[in-house]
Formats: structure tokens, C-alpha cells, sequence
């Protein structure tokens, strides 16, 4: 009896402590290392020139290196497959064609027809948070930390190279990025409560809805939990065998 209570008593302790664990989020802000290239950066970064206008939206979970390059003019255009890529810092990564219809592609070259557009992406952009030395990670709203571009945690850049009718010469755009700011954000500061309207049973009823608080185009975010829980807990729930336990730790 006196072990039975003793290990209820250990299990309702170390609930209570696993309940105040919460979920953070970090959200990373870029900066283009070119300004003038870009028409706009509020909604996303987007570069034009007479031929092609290229449209990147970097914001998700853990980062999207999506971009979308769309066809201005009456003729063909042709990607070099080859000489075109995605960087994060020193790894460069070959591009993943994500349209959904079938267009034709010419050895190295993908055609782009006339008016229409492709869609691309490497990988995620990060896959962790940065645990910087003087950015607290357990915060009561948020706490920023801001780099130049020499001292940044990361760079991104596109290499993205095509001609026209295969009959001109190619042409290389490169676009390059440095994370320039590092906001680490508790959950009531990342998401906020709104209301929409929502058809339940026929009928239209206004809920709350959470949505982010924060969202820029030209950032990205990962979840957290502090690092002294997240020790804590893989070590007690090793120790103790919990495997049926599905408390999930993102870093």
C-alpha cells in the first residue's frame, strides 16, 4: 500500500512538472544582401526583369526555400537545370520541380511556356532553433537579437539561370539573403485570437480562431521548448520506460 502511494505520488509530481513545460517559438527575419533587386518585400521578395519575375514566400515551419519563376514574354523559356541551385551557407542543394502539370523538358533545360509559371524548392531551410549566448530562450512575450551580414548564422541564395528559345544567350540571376534577426516569442505572443465565421450545422456561428501574431514573408519559425526541459525530460521518461508517452520535443 505504502509503495502504491509513493508511486502515485512520484507520477502526480512529475506530471505537474511535465505540464509546465511550454512551447516556444523562434522566428528568423532575413534581409537581402542586394535591396535593389527587389520590386517588393513586404509580401515576399519578388525580382523582375524584362523576361521572368521570380516570387519567394520563405514562411512556414522550419522555412521554405520555395520559389516560383513565371514567364513575362510571348516565347519559350528554358531553365538550365544545371546551373541552378539553392545555398544555405556553404551546401548548395539541386532544385525539386513542384508543378503539378507536365511540360516538356530538353536535357539540361526545363521549358517554361509562354505566360505560364513553375514552381521550386530545395529543402527546409533549418531544422533547429540557434542557441545564441545572450538571447534568452524562456520569455515572458519575446527577445530579439539582430545580426549584420557578416556575422549572420546563415546565408540563403538562389542561382537560377535561363535563356530564351535557346537561341539567345543565358542569363544568371542570383539572389542572396542573411538572416538579420532573431526573435524568440512565447505562445501568447506568436499567435493571436480572432474571430471568423464558421458554418456549423447550416448555420453560420462566429468562433475563435488562432493565427499568428507574427508572420513576415520573409522569415521563418521553429518550435521550442527550453533546453533544461527538454534534458529533463528525455532523461525521466528514459529512465522510467514511458515509451507509450507521446509528448513531442521540437527543436
Amino acid at each position: 500500500m505504502k509503495k502504491s502511494f509513493i508511486g502515485l505520488l512520484t507520477l502526480i509530481v512529475a506530471m505537474s512538472f511535465t505540464s509546465c513545460v511550454k512551447t516556444y517559438y523562434q522566428v528568423s527575419t532575413t534581409k537581402a544582401v542586394n535591396p535593389g533587386q527587389f520590386a517588393s518585400v513586404k509580401d515576399g521578395y519578388v525580382y523582375e526583369d524584362s523576361n521572368v519575375k521570380i516570387m519567394l514566400d520563405m514562411w512556414d515551419e522550419n522555412g521554405k526555400s520555395t520559389f516560383v519563376l513565371e514567364n513575362k514574354t510571348d516565347k519559350n523559356v528554358y531553365l538550365n537545370w544545371e546551373k541552378s541551385s539553392i545555398s544555405l551557407n556553404d551546401t548548395t542543394y539541386a532544385l525539386n520541380d513542384l508543378t503539378n502539370y507536365n511540360v516538356q523538358r530538353l536535357s539540361n533545360y526545363l521549358l517554361i511556356p509562354a505566360h505560364k509559371n513553375r514552381k521550386f524548392s530545395s529543402y527546409d531551410i533549418v531544422d533547429s532553433i540557434y542557441r545564441i549566448e545572450g538571447l534568452k530562450e524562456k520569455v515572458r512575450r519575446s527577445e530579439s537579437m539582430s545580426f549584420d551580414a557578416n556575422k549572420s548564422p546563415l546565408t540563403l541564395g538562389y542561382q537560377i539561370t535561363y535563356c530564351i528559345d535557346q537561341q539567345q544567350g543565358e542569363q544568371t540571376i542570383n539572389l542572396d539573403f542573411y538572416v538579420a534577426q532573431i526573435t524568440n516569442y512565447a505562445t501568447k505572443s506568436f499567435y493571436k485570437k480572432e474571430k471568423v465565421n464558421k458554418i456549423v450545422n447550416g448555420k453560420v456561428k462566429t468562433v475563435k480562431n488562432y493565427v499568428y501574431a507574427v508572420s513576415p514573408k520573409n522569415g521563418f519559425f521553429v518550435a521550442y521548448t527550453p533546453i533544461k526541459n527538454d534534458i529533463w525530460l528525455r532523461k525521466w521518461y528514459s529512465a522510467k520506460g514511458k515509451k507509450y508517452y507521446k509528448f513531442e520535443i521540437k527543436q
